[in-house]
């Protein structure tokens, strides 16, 4: 996840779509894992700030509505 500052203030966070060229006028975030369509075009030069964020953005406390199983069935399928 890139959390992007622009100098008006406005703060946007998603993941950074890669592709095109890095020359580009603009970036691209797509701010809704739902909605692969939701991107939002930044332009560079109002770019305030522009950062890695640290937190996932899984919701907190996701896993303890899991059963035990349903978390070892997760893993499972995400070490495939």
């Amino acid at each position: 996840m890139t959390q992007v500052t622009t100098s008006s203030g406005q703060i946007f966070a998603g993941r950074l779509i890669s592709g095109g060229d890095f020359r580009s006028e603009r970036i691209r975030l797509s701010t809704d894992p739902l909605r692969v369509t939701a991107v939002q075009e930044i332009d560079k030069t109002q770019i305030e700030e522009m950062r890695t964020m640290e937190l996932s953005p899984m919701p907190a406390g996701l896993l303890n509505t899991f059963t035990l199983d349903e978390i070892r069935d997760l893993l499972a399928w995400l070490e495939r």
